[in-house]
């Protein structure tokens, strides 16, 4: 049986994912999700101090917007 935090965490992301479609479009809940990366980049290099951020962040950028 899988322990810790990551099955609980994915548990949740998958009721509030099925929750936020029935409420609205789902374009406009997978755009939120897709510039959610691109927020968790950012803070990741201001709080933690991310070396590797700008090798990253076009890759994210990328995933936003494509």
């Amino acid at each position: 049986m899988a322990r810790g935090i990551a099955p609980l965490s994915q548990t949740v992301m998958v009721i509030i994912h099925m929750w936020t479609t029935s409420l609205i479009e789902a374009a406009y809940m997978i755009a939120i999700k897709r510039t959610n990366l691109i927020f968790s980049t950012i803070y990741g290099k201001l709080l933690f101090k991310g070396k590797h951020t700008l090798n990253v962040f076009p890759k994210h950028a990328s995933w936003t917007w494509g």
